[in-house]
Protein backbone atom coordinates (compact mmCIF):
# COMPACT_ATOMS: atom_id res chain seq x y z
CA UNK A 1 0.00 0.00 0.00
CA UNK A 2 1.33 3.36 -0.91
CA UNK A 3 1.56 6.11 1.90
CA UNK A 4 -1.07 7.79 1.40
CA UNK A 5 -3.44 4.52 2.67
CA UNK A 6 -3.02 2.95 6.16
CA UNK A 7 -5.26 -0.32 7.54
CA UNK A 8 -6.89 0.29 10.68
CA UNK A 9 -8.28 -3.10 12.91
CA UNK A 10 -11.70 -1.21 13.50
CA UNK A 11 -15.16 -1.86 11.32
CA UNK A 12 -16.41 0.78 9.20
CA UNK A 13 -19.22 2.47 11.06
CA UNK A 14 -16.34 3.12 13.45
CA UNK A 15 -13.87 4.17 11.74
CA UNK A 16 -16.39 6.39 10.48
CA UNK A 17 -17.00 8.29 13.71
CA UNK A 18 -13.01 8.64 14.04
CA UNK A 19 -13.01 10.41 10.56
CA UNK A 20 -15.51 12.51 11.61
CA UNK A 21 -14.57 13.36 14.86
CA UNK A 22 -10.73 14.01 13.35
CA UNK A 23 -11.74 16.37 11.03
CA UNK A 24 -13.29 18.52 13.23
CA UNK A 25 -10.63 18.16 15.58
CA UNK A 26 -8.26 19.66 12.61
CA UNK A 27 -10.80 22.12 11.71
CA UNK A 28 -10.88 20.53 8.32
CA UNK A 29 -14.20 21.41 6.77
CA UNK A 30 -16.52 18.26 5.42
CA UNK A 31 -17.43 19.62 1.81
CA UNK A 32 -19.12 16.30 1.04
CA UNK A 33 -19.82 13.03 2.74
CA UNK A 34 -21.32 10.04 1.67
CA UNK A 35 -21.42 7.45 4.98
CA UNK A 36 -22.78 4.54 2.79
CA UNK A 37 -20.35 4.26 0.42
CA UNK A 38 -17.60 5.69 2.92
CA UNK A 39 -16.10 9.32 1.10
CA UNK A 40 -15.68 12.05 3.11
CA UNK A 41 -14.40 15.67 0.89
CA UNK A 42 -13.08 17.76 2.92
CA UNK A 43 -11.27 21.11 2.89
CA UNK A 44 -8.68 22.12 5.27
CA UNK A 45 -8.33 25.83 6.98
CA UNK A 46 -6.59 28.41 5.78
CA UNK A 47 -3.65 29.14 4.53
CA UNK A 48 -3.61 25.99 2.24
CA UNK A 49 -7.40 25.43 1.79
CA UNK A 50 -6.87 22.21 -0.23
CA UNK A 51 -9.47 19.58 -1.03
CA UNK A 52 -8.62 16.07 0.10
CA UNK A 53 -11.48 12.93 -0.40
CA UNK A 54 -11.16 10.45 2.16
CA UNK A 55 -12.15 6.95 0.77
CA UNK A 56 -12.99 4.28 3.72
CA UNK A 57 -13.44 0.52 2.80
CA UNK A 58 -14.08 -2.54 4.98
CA UNK A 59 -11.63 -5.61 4.44
CA UNK A 60 -13.50 -8.39 3.01
CA UNK A 61 -13.97 -11.17 5.74
CA UNK A 62 -11.87 -9.56 8.59
CA UNK A 63 -12.68 -6.91 11.03
CA UNK A 64 -10.80 -4.12 9.87
CA UNK A 65 -10.85 -0.75 7.43
CA UNK A 66 -8.98 0.73 4.91
CA UNK A 67 -8.50 4.70 4.88
CA UNK A 68 -7.35 6.29 1.75
CA UNK A 69 -6.74 9.39 1.08
CA UNK A 70 -6.57 11.55 -1.67
CA UNK A 71 -5.64 15.01 -2.25
CA UNK A 72 -6.95 16.92 -5.20
CA UNK A 73 -3.91 18.54 -6.06
CA UNK A 74 -1.07 15.77 -6.02
CA UNK A 75 1.92 18.09 -5.04
CA UNK A 76 4.25 18.33 -2.29
CA UNK A 77 1.62 20.04 -0.19
CA UNK A 78 -1.20 17.98 -1.06
CA UNK A 79 1.20 14.70 0.16
CA UNK A 80 2.22 16.17 3.50
CA UNK A 81 -1.52 17.42 4.64
CA UNK A 82 -2.62 14.06 3.87
CA UNK A 83 0.36 12.20 5.72
CA UNK A 84 -0.69 14.67 8.54
CA UNK A 85 -4.08 14.08 8.26
CA UNK A 86 -3.38 9.93 8.35
CA UNK A 87 -1.26 10.56 11.50
CA UNK A 88 -4.02 12.23 13.21
CA UNK A 89 -6.65 9.97 12.41
CA UNK A 90 -3.96 7.56 14.27
CA UNK A 91 -3.97 9.84 17.19
CA UNK A 92 -7.36 9.69 17.09
CA UNK A 93 -7.79 6.46 17.67
CA UNK A 94 -5.04 6.61 20.80
CA UNK A 95 -6.40 9.13 22.53
CA UNK A 96 -9.78 7.28 22.54
CA UNK A 97 -8.21 4.10 23.89
CA UNK A 98 -6.39 5.99 26.34
CA UNK A 99 -10.11 7.16 27.65
CA UNK A 100 -10.96 3.68 28.01
CA UNK A 101 -8.89 2.54 29.69
CA UNK A 102 -9.13 5.35 32.13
Amino acid sequence: MDDLCRVFPYEKSVMLNVLYDTIDHMGYRTEHANSERGTIAVLSPEPDKRSIRIALNSIPNEKGSIVRVLPEIEDCIGEQLSKVLLDEIAATIQRSMSKCRR
